[in-house]
């Protein structure tokens, strides 16, 4: 810990995945000169692997102000205060806008400069009345541009010389393309001559995966094929369940539903374009994981969000909802071979150039001095 910067996060969510995916690349890229102590609203798959990996993890309750009952939320307030007073914290990071409230209360308390991590799209209702008072804000991190254009209107009252995008990042060596696990993934699933158009999500309606069901329903060859994975996320298990039956029933043995994978480097290796269909995306990890792994892309521009990841060397942005340049996107993948494989070669390269865990989390680094020099 001497000599270290000691940061306490605080994040709402327990899992591996989602918001905490570049969250643990930072505590991997930064640990020689990082000390991060971490609270959790949640246990769950995060919190093992921290405190497997000695970092300082806590479980407290991180609820939202409340005058009506105030005993919880003053209780929570206490507890970050006595973690931060034991392990004399410089800097506290809200890793999503969501927990920012009790964050905010903290660090007026203790007069310690706060940043805070956007994920999504901040709601204008939430934004107005969260941020209000930040005495000690110094930083939003956006992942995206559009992410940040589209959350200015929840944010109206703050300066913007705050602001920075700041992108999600992933393990390049943790997805990379492999034809050996292609070819043995294909065969044990028996899609040996197939075509296969993939996609990864937690499911739930926004991302529209419909739209891939009646994209393959126009394309009348039986080799083309959707194989997704994915689990439902929570509330939406009656929704997934219909969605599953609508598309067994559309595509017959066209669809291979995977479920959930802990590890995805064998479904984007196994798939030959991946596709994103989202309503709206703040950023889109899955997209960076899959032409990480030498795989084309055809997304909607997901109000901007993707649009900015992708560029014509690495794959295809569409206009948004249109089935039709959908189909018509994968059946021009499905017929160029040879440009489906000049994609995937620059794609690795654009993502380990741009998207990788030691070029966000040096940018990171280098962020937190210079808000900790000017405090």
């Amino acid at each position: 810990m001497k000599g270290k910067l000691k940061v306490l996060y605080l994040t709402m969510n327990p899992n591996r995945q989602s918001t905490t995916v570049p969250t643990e690349l930072w505590f991997r890229c930064l640990s020689p000169k990082l000390f991060p102590v971490i609270v959790f609203d949640k246990k769950g798959p995060f919190f093992d692997w921290t405190s497997k990996s000695k970092i300082p993890s806590y479980h407290i309750s991180l609820p939202f102000p409340n005058k009506k009952f105030p005993i919880p939320f003053l209780m929570s307030l206490v507890k970050l205060a006595l973690i931060v007073k034991k392990y004399d914290i410089q800097l506290i990071h809200a890793n999503e806008h969501d927990i920012y409230p009790i964050s905010k209360f903290l660090s007026n308390l203790l007069k310690i400069p706060i940043v805070v991590s956007v994920h999504s799209i901040i709601p204008k209702d939430f934004g107005l009345w969260a941020f209000k008072n930040s005495k000690y804000l110094k930083r939003i991190y956006f992942v995206s541009k559009s992410a940040m254009q589209n959350s200015l209107p929840a944010l109206k009252n703050l300066p913007k010389n705050i602001f920075m995008v700041l992108p999600n990042c992933i393990d390049p060596n943790k997805y990379y393309p492999d034809p050996k696990i292609k070819l043995l993934a294909k065969e044990r699933l028996n899609l040996s001559n197939a075509f296969l158009v993939g996609a990864a999500a937690a499911l739930q309606p926004i991302k529209q995966l419909e739209h891939i069901v009646y994209a393959l329903s126009k394309i009348e060859n039986n080799s083309v094929k959707f194989v997704l994975a994915g689990g439902p996320k929570a509330g939406f298990e009656s929704y997934v369940q219909a969605f599953l039956d609508f598309a067994s029933d559309i595509l017959k043995n066209r669809f291979i539903y995977l479920g959930h994978l802990d590890d995805l480097l064998e479904f984007y290796n196994l798939i030959d374009v991946y596709v994103s269909t989202s309503k709206e995306e703040a950023f889109g990890i899955s997209v960076l994981e899959a032409l990480s792994t030498g795989c084309p892309v055809i997304a909607y521009p997901s109000k901007g969000a993707l649009k900015e990841i992708i560029n014509e060397r690495i794959g295809i942005v569409i206009p948004q909802d249109r089935i039709d340049a959908l189909t018509e996107a994968i059946i021009f993948l499905k017929n160029n071979e040879e440009l489906r494989n000049s994609m995937g070669i620059e794609a690795r390269k654009y993502v380990i150039e741009n998207y990788s865990m030691e070029t966000i989390s040096h940018l990171l680094w280098e962020d937190y001095l210079q808000i900790l020099n000017q405090n």
